[in-house]
């Protein structure tokens, strides 16, 4: 997931449902879970680099 949105590969929802969350929300708290900061928060760090 965080590669697919490096690569911009499309809006954070539909990145989730890809890597087979059904739930955009769930997808957000288990990313934040895992890399400490949101998936919008870190494709903005991706973008900035």
């Amino acid at each position: 997931a965080a590669e697919l949105i490096k690569q911009d590969a499309g809006n954070i929802a539909e990145i989730a449902y890809m890597v087979g969350f059904n739930s955009q929300a769930y997808f957000t708290r288990c990313f934040q879970d895992a890399f400490g900061c949101s998936p919008r928060e870190y494709k903005r760090k991706a973008q900035e680099r």
